[in-house]
């Protein structure tokens, strides 16, 4: 709502109103009105010696609610003088339509007082200069003060538009310290909102689960200043004025167990209004003897980019510079350190990989480019892991990982905590030191419509008494088998024949393979050694992939090893056709038509 609707708005009439039939609204443009008010005559709010901090707002009258206008805070005042704030006419409900005008006292805890209310019409406050406040609960239908409109001007203006994005700048005042000693808080901003393509009822619908922006760390500071940032209206803000964003400050610690100072909710529009300040709150406190709040987040700057002509083009693919801190040794005995590499997964695939940097903690992984169409249709919304994994002489051992959208790496927080399935700590850092969107790239790694493939296994569990197993596996896509390989006896490291993998078959080049290995027994069901789950996608990038038991805590029974994968004769890449018949060979043209 709030968006024009094409028509034309009757002539108005009253108080600072241009002559009847000046302000029709053609279809091109829509009526808004410009208010200054001021009030007087308030109650104090604030204790015996104390006075209030006044701001007004006005609301449509259905339900819900919709707030179409804010004035600032005033602090200190019982006659508070608010510059001018803009209503529109078809916000409203039309120039006609009551709407409900109240008067708070802003509190630092969040929980602002109200003062009084009245009900007019946008024509009625042209006509009427002065309205009395009637107070709510004890006070109901006392007089509470008067609000004085100087100026209303209706004014004929461009049909609102969605903007492209805000520039908008984020400041905190008085946060907690979170740190012992004589150390300070470390805090960043982390900005979240509900997921609109979550169905309905569903637990994702009512969580804030999509991070719109998340600042850099601003260290040892309780009153920072974060960098200016440009949230884009549609793609980060969800392409609503009304849209309700989580603030969430915390302190930053190494370990991953970033220190919640404390949050609060509010829409785009109120950031977009007046000068907006939002007290901090943390729940754990909240109620608490004297408590009032965290520390307030203020909006120093706050500008609206117009959507001029074809939106930005949006990159195609990231071109990253990763590098770890203090990554956990995962290969025992004092000055030990990891072999690490990363994998960065979409929902389905490996999308890229790093090369294996020896025997450090603190690797610098050469550049590489993550290409944002292989992650799935949502552009930079699509999701990804992060994996970090210690290479071993045989298979690799996960160290930890992270989650999150492609466009969270373009924000400036840098520094992502590794984490595993248990929750442990100290895993190790992922730092973003350099992240450069490419708006032109070309995947030179083709996917072919088929695929021979020769496998292998290496130290495969051994499920016989007296001798090695007599291993060989099976692959499926879905419930159905799509190959059984040939049995190699009495073998740990078999080698199997060669197979043509169509991908096709496979659910195209992201969907998923079960890949089983088994132990042969001659006139009994063969035993279950291990598995592990991949896609046509995954076997062009990783030589080896390790077998899992589906018994929790067994040992690795193995690992399967990609020797050799190429392209079968006459394969052709996905997406181009191959040559029909009765077309001329190459270099040779049709013979000229008569």
């Amino acid at each position: 709502g709030g968006y024009p609707q094409q028509g034309a708005y009757p002539p108005q009439g009253g108080m600072g109103m241009m002559p009847m039939g000046g302000m029709m609204a053609g279809a091109s443009g829509e009526v808004v009105v410009s208010i200054k008010a001021s009030a007087s005559g308030l109650p104090k709010m604030d204790g015996m010696f104390g006075k209030a901090d006044p701001f007004v707002t006005v609301s449509t009258m259905g339900k819900p609610k919709v707030e179409v206008a804010k004035s600032e805070v005033i602090k200190k005042t019982l006659a508070p003088d608010w510059s001018k704030f803009e209503v529109r006419a078809s916000e409203a409900g039309g120039m006609d339509a009551k709407l409900l005008w109240s008067v708070y006292d802003w509190d630092a805890d969040g929980t602002h007082d109200l003062i009084g209310t009245f009900k007019a019409s946008l024509n009625e406050v042209m006509k009427k200069k002065r309205w009395q406040l009637t107070g709510a609960g004890k006070k109901a239908g006392k007089v509470t003060g008067e609000v004085t409109f100087s100026k209303v001007e209706p004014r004929q203006a461009a049909p609102k538009t969605l903007p492209r994005a805000l520039k908008i700048q984020f400041a905190a005042t008085k946060l907690d310290n979170k740190d012992s000693g004589r150390g300070k808080s470390d805090p960043y901003l982390l900005i979240t909102r509900k997921d609109p393509g979550a169905k309905p009822g569903s637990k994702e619908a009512n969580h804030f689960s999509v991070v719109v922006y998340r600042s850099e760390i601003v260290q040892d500071n309780l009153n920072p200043t974060w960098r200016e940032a440009e949230l884009d209206f549609v793609g980060q803000l969800g392409g609503s004025e009304s849209a309700v964003l989580r603030f969430i400050i915390n302190d930053f610690d190494e370990d991953g167990t970033h220190d919640l100072i404390g949050e609060f909710e509010c829409t785009v529009k109120s950031l977009m209004t007046g000068k907006p300040e939002f007290p901090i709150i943390n729940p754990a406190k909240k109620g608490g003897a004297f408590y009032k709040n965290s520390g307030i987040l203020t909006v120093p700057r706050c500008e609206v980019v117009p959507a001029h002509g074809m939106p930005p083009a949006q990159p195609v693919a990231l071109k990253l510079q990763l590098n770890g801190v203090r990554i956990k040794n995962m290969d025992g005995g004092i000055g030990g350190k990891s072999d690490p590499f990363l994998l960065i997964r979409s929902d389905s695939s490996i999308v890229a990989r790093t090369e294996v940097v020896q025997d450090s903690r603190d690797p610098h992984w050469k550049e590489f480019v993550l290409p944002v169409l292989k992650c799935g249709n949502k552009g930079l919304d699509n999701r990804i892991s992060i994996e970090c994994y210690d290479k071993d002489k045989v298979g690799y051992e996960l160290i930890g990982l992270f989650r999150l959208s492609i466009r969270e790496l373009t924000y400036p927080f840098k520094d992502f905590c590794l984490r595993n399935s248990m929750g442990s700590r100290n895993l190790g850092i992922i730092r973003a030191t350099s992240v450069t969107p490419l708006f032109q790239y070309m995947d030179n790694q083709a996917v072919y419509d088929s695929y021979t493939v020769r496998l292998a296994g290496r130290k495969i569990k051994s499920k016989d008494l007296a001798s090695k197993s007599d291993p060989f596996y099976t692959v499926k896509s879905g419930q159905k088998q799509i190959y059984r390989s040939n049995i190699v006896n009495n073998n740990a490291d078999p080698e199997w024949e060669e197979l043509k993998l169509r991908v096709s078959e496979c659910g195209g080049p992201d969907g998923k393979l079960l890949v089983t290995v088994f132990d042969h027994d001659s006139g009994a069901d063969a035993d279950y050694i291990g598995q592990v789950t991949l896609t046509v996608r995954d076997l062009l990038q990783m030589e080896e992939f390790v077998l899992r038991d589906a018994k929790v805590g067994s040992k690795r029974p193995g690992v399967i090893m990609v020797k050799n994968i190429v392209p079968s004769p006459g394969a052709f890449p996905l997406g181009h056709h191959p040559p029909q018949g009765g077309f001329p060979p190459q270099g040779q043209a049709y013979p000229p038509q008569q």
